[in-house]
């Protein structure tokens, strides 16, 4: 498989016209940028570079090698910044579970919120009830839920779910006085 540092260096060599300039370009010494391509040389079995006492001169393989690997290294580069993204939560999906309720009054705002902080993560939303919902989130079918629970009627949590307390109302009955 082909080094893309030693390519990232054929492609500096022959943008700037010579080794030295690249090295400079990089601040690297210019050894390490014959190094390195003489390394590539070596992996690609292709003479690169025609060398003289004071210059060297691409080769039409080194031309075509680097035209080339300019849409593979572009693409490496597309792939870094999506690595980025995904570990930074701004690219991917995001599956939420909640009651029909928070779906309705509490949910829209926040996922709105999200959409424009992160506009590359899809959100899916999956409505249900705590006892449909909470499975999902233990199998990762879903990644988080929005659930409730009553003091009379505790809940039975899966083993290994976190659960978060974000709101705590009062349960009132109608023509109840508080």
């Amino acid at each position: 498989m082909l080094n893309p540092l030693h390519l990232r260096t054929l492609a500096a060599v022959l943008r700037t016209g010579s080794f030295a300039a690249a090295a400079s370009s990089w601040a690297y010494a210019p050894s390490a940028v014959s190094q390195q391509v003489s390394a590539l040389e070596r992996e690609t079995q292709l003479v690169l570079f025609e060398r003289a006492a004071r210059s060297a001169r691409p080769t039409q393989a080194a031309e075509l090698l680097a035209q080339r690997s300019g849409e593979v290294l572009a693409l490496l580069d597309a792939l870094q910044d999506d690595v980025g993204r995904l570990a930074g939560g701004r690219l991917g999906h995001l599956r939420v579970g909640s009651f029909p309720t928070a779906s309705l009054h509490l949910v829209p705002l926040v996922l709105a919120r999200l959409a424009l902080r992160a506009p590359d993560v899809r959100i899916v939303l999956d409505e249900g009830e705590p006892d449909e919902l909470l499975p999902l989130v233990a199998d990762l079918r879903i990644d988080l839920a929005l659930v409730y629970e009553y003091d009379l009627v505790p809940r039975n949590w899966p083993p290994g779910l976190v659960r978060t307390t974000l709101q705590v109302e009062e349960l009132a009955l109608p023509g109840q006085q508080r």
